[in-house]
C-alpha cells in the first residue's frame, strides 16, 4: 500500500556562495501493520518522521532500523503493537532492532503501545533491541505490556534516554540487558569500558527517567546489566521492581556492569512480607542517593559471587587467580571489577582460546560505591553481603566529593513533559 509523504523544509544553508536546503519528511504509513509500517521505514532517510496511525496490529516478524528517524505512533493505548514474533536465540527475532553506526546519528521512538500477542513462550530476546553507536537515542511516551521477553536489549557504545514510559510485567523477565561492550567502539566484553574513567554524572550512559516500573501483578522484576554496562536511574517509580546486575563471573568472560547512578526515585514492594534488595550490586561502582525504600530488608546489597565459588576463565577469589591483586593477608582481595573497583589496564581477548589477557591482575583504582541520603522504611540502607565487599572500605555512606548529577531533564527531552499516571487506586509516598 501507498505511503503519505510530506516534505518540510527544515533550514538552509551558505557554503562557499551555494545555498542548499535540507528537507525532512513527513510518512505516514497506510496502517499499524508490520508491511504498511516496514514500507514507510524503507522509504524514510535520516531525519525523516514516520507515523503509525492508530490501531491494533499483530507483528510476526521483525523490524530493522538504520536511518535517523523519528518513528512515532498515534499515542499509548491508540497505536497498539502486538507481539507475536516467534523468539529463536538470545538476541534474535525481536519486533523492533535499532542499529545506528555513528555517534550523531539520532533517533527518536514514541508514542504506541508494545503488548504480548499470541505468543505463549518466554523469552530473554528483547522486545526492542537498539545496538551500535548513535550517542542521542530516545525512547519516550511508550507503553509495554506485559511482554513476554526482555523489553530493550542495549549493545554497543550507546549514549541516550528513555524517559515518560511504562513498564507493566506480571512476568519473572529482566525489562532491561544493558551492555556497553564495545565502548567508545574499542574491543568486546565491557574491556575498554573497565579500561576508562566513570565519568560520573556526564551524559555518557542510557538514562532512564521519569518512568513507571509496575510488577503489582506478577513476580519481581528486575533489570540487568553486564559487559562494562552504564545508566542512570533517576526520578523513576518502581512497584514490586528491583535493579540488579551481573559481575565478572557467571557470563564467562564478559565483563561486569561498569557504573550506575541511582537516584529520586521511589522502590515500594507493597507484600506480603519484605523483598531482600531493592539495588544489589555484583560489581562496579556508582553513586546511590535521595531515594525512598519501602519494604525492603536492604535497601542497597553489594556482593561478589566470586567469593564463594570459581567462574571460568576467573577462577575464585580466594588467592589464586592472577586477575586478582591477592594482596597478602585478604584472600584474593581486591577481585577484578568488584563492587568498588574501577578503571584499570585495558584487556583483551586472545584466539583461539579466548583467554583474557593479560593473564594478571589489571592494576584497579579504587572506586567505591557512594550511598547517603536515602529513605528506607524498614530494613537497613546497605549491606556487603559477601566478604571482600565491605561497608567503609568498598561502599562508603557518604556523599560523593565533587559529585554532581547530570542535568535534568536530558536534553534529549527538552521542554517539561506528562509523566505517565501510575496504575488505579495506588498512592506511593
Amino acid at each position: 500500500m501507498a505511503v503519505v509523504k510530506v516534505v518540510v523544509a527544515l533550514a538552509v544553508f551558505t557554503l562557499l556562495g551555494i545555498s542548499w536546503q535540507v528537507e525532512a519528511a513527513t510518512i505516514t504509513a497506510a496502517s499499524c501493520s508490520r508491511t504498511d509500517v516496514g514500507n514507510a521505514v524503507t522509504s524514510a532517510v535520516d531525519g525523516d518522521t514516520v507515523q503509525i496511525p492508530a490501531g491494533t496490529c499483530s507483528w510476526t516478524s521483525q523490524l530493522n532500523i538504520s536511518a535517523a528517524i523519528t518513528l512515532i505512533g498515534a499515542g499509548i493505548d491508540q497505536t497498539v503493537i502486538l507481539d507475536d514474533v516467534p523468539k529463536v536465540t538470545l538476541n534474535e527475532n525481536v519486533i523492533l532492532f535499532i542499529g545506528l553506526n555513528t555517534a550523531t546519528k539520532c533517533i527518536r521512538v514514541s508514542g504506541f503501545t508494545l503488548k504480548a500477542g499470541s505468543v505463549t513462550t518466554k523469552a530473554l530476546a528483547p522486545a526492542l533491541g537498539i545496538g551500535g553507536f548513535s550517542h542521542c537515542f530516545r525512547v519516550d511516551h511508550m507503553k509495554f505490556s506485559n511482554l513476554l521477553s526482555r523489553v530493550f536489549w542495549f549493545t554497543g557504545d550507546l549514549w541516550g534516554v528513555v524517559d515518560h514510559c511504562t513498564f507493566i510485567s506480571t512476568v519473572n523477565v529482566e525489562p532491561f540487558l544493558i551492555y556497553h561492550d564495545q565502548w567508545q567502539g574499542i574491543g568486546v566484553n565491557g574491556n575498554n569500558s573497565w579500561a576508562t574513567p566513570a565519568n560520573l554524572g556526564t551524559q555518557q550512559f542510557i538514562f532512564f527517567e521519569d518512568n513507571i516500573f509496575d510488577a503489582t501483578g506478577g513476580a519481581i522484576t528486575g533489570t540487568d546489566g553486564t559487559g562494562g554496562g552504564r545508566a542512570v536511574f533517576r526520578r523513576n517509580t518502581f512497584i514490586n521492581m528491583v535493579l540488579s546486575n551481573h559481575g565478572t563471573e557467571s557470563s564467562g568472560i564478559v565483563r561486569s556492569f561498569r557504573v550506575w547512578e541511582v537516584y529520586n526515585n521511589t522502590f515500594t514492594f507493597p507484600g506480603p512480607g519484605t523483598f531482600f534488595s531493592a539495588v544489589g550490586l555484583r560489581g562496579g561502582t556508582g553513586v546511590v542517593h535521595d531515594n525512598t525504600f519501602t519494604g525492603f530488608d536492604n535497601a542497597v546489597t553489594g556482593s561478589n559471587f566470586r567469593d564463594n565459588q570459581a567462574f571460568a576463565p576467573w577462577g575464585q577469589c580466594n588467592g589464586t587467580s592472577p586477575y586478582d591483586q591477592n594482596t597478602p593477608g585478604q584472600t584474593g582481595y581486591p577481585c577484578i571489577d568488584q563492587v568498588g573497583r574501577g578503571q584499570g589496564d585495558l584487556m583483551d581477548m586472545l584466539a583461539p582460546t579466548y583467554t583474557p589477557a593479560p593473564v594478571a591482575w589489571p592494576r584497579q583504582a579504587s572506586e567505591p560505591l557512594y550511598v547517603w541520603n536515602n529513605v528506607v522504611n524498614g530494613g537497613v540502607v546497605v549491606s556487603g553481603q559477601t566478604p571482600h565487599v565491605v561497608v567503609g572500605r568498598d561502599i562508603l555512606l557518604t556523599p560523593m566529593p565533587n559529585y554532581t548529577p547530570f542535568t535534568y531533564p536530558h536534553p534529549l527531552v527538552g521542554g517539561t513533559q506528562a509523566a505517565p499516571s501510575l496504575p488505579a487506586g495506588l498512592t506511593v509516598r
